[in-house]
């Protein structure tokens, strides 16, 4: 079913690009709806940060220069979130390869033991 909803065209890096379409790949969602979700919950902190951006556009210059410097603050603590999530993100890629290598040496360590013996050896008689 077509959509009503405005559609936008992005440019983006192929690793970018690549990261997107694994992402959508495994959530099974089309590329459009996760960029589009992620832009729908980055889109009030943005807001607010534009309002403010522009209220200070209407300062005089001797009171902007403090808003600009607490604007650039809150931009900073926005990229902190995201890099934020990148630390949790970063702390469950070591647990899942934690588990695969704990994974594969139970399997191993049943492999061996399977033949030493004997379990699953074919029988050539």
């Amino acid at each position: 079913m077509p959509t009503t909803n405005p559609r936008v065209q992005i440019v983006l890096d192929p690793e970018v690009y690549a990261i997107m379409k694994k992402f959508a790949r495994q959530t099974n969602s089309s590329m459009s709806s996760v960029i589009g979700n992620m832009a729908a919950e980055a889109a009030p902190a943005v807001h607010q940060l534009s309002g403010l951006m522009e209220t200070a556009n209407g300062l005089s210059k001797q009171l902007t220069a403090p808003l600009i410097a607490k604007l650039a603050n809150a931009e900073n603590l926005l990229r902190q979130s995201v890099y934020s999530a990148q630390g949790v993100v970063d702390d469950m890629q070591l647990d899942v390869e934690e588990y695969i290598a704990s994974a594969e040496v139970a399997a191993t360590s049943r492999s061996r033991r399977e033949e030493r013996e004997g379990v699953g050896a074919s029988s050539l008689d």
